[in-house]
C-alpha cells in the first residue's frame, strides 16, 4: 500500500496492484508537486480551482488521487488493464468523494479519447 501524501486526504491509503505497475514513490510524488506548486505560486497561477488533471499510465491513480486531495476539481485517468482498473476505480471511490473523476479504458496511443474531456491545467505520463 501507498499512502497519500498531501492535502485533504493526506495519510489515506491507496491499493496497489501487483503486476507489472511501479507506482510513483511518495518522494517522487512530493517533488512533483513540490515543483509545481511552487512554480505556479511564484507566477501566481491557481493551479487547483476548477482545474483538472490527465494521469495517463494511471495504475493506482496515486498522482490523480494526489491531486485531488491537494484541491484539483477534477482527474481523468487512462488505464487499459483490466484488473488494474479494478483496483484504480476502489482508489477513485474511496478518495473522490465529491470530486468529479473519469476512468477511460482505453489503450492511450488512440488520441484524443472516445469521451469528451474539459481542458486540463496538469497532465502526468
Amino acid at each position: 500500500m501507498i499512502k497519500i501524501i498531501g492535502g485533504k486526504y493526506k495519510r489515506s491509503n491507496l491499493v496497489v496492484p501487483t503486476n507489472n505497475v511501479r507506482p510513483t514513490s511518495a518522494i517522487k510524488r512530493e517533488a512533483v508537486f513540490s515543483i509545481i506548486e511552487s512554480y505556479a505560486y511564484k507566477n501566481s497561477i491557481d493551479l487547483y480551482q476548477n482545474k483538472a488533471i490527465l494521469d495517463i499510465f494511471a495504475g493506482s491513480g496515486s498522482i490523480g488521487l494526489e491531486a485531488i486531495s491537494r484541491g484539483i476539481k477534477e482527474a481523468y485517468f487512462y488505464e487499459n488493464n483490466p484488473e488494474v482498473v479494478k483496483i484504480l476505480k476502489q482508489n477513485c471511490f474511496k478518495i473522490c468523494k465529491n470530486n468529479k473523476y473519469v476512468i477511460i479504458e482505453d489503450d492511450v496511443m488512440i488520441f484524443p479519447p472516445k469521451k469528451s474531456l474539459l481542458p486540463v491545467s496538469l497532465i502526468y505520463i
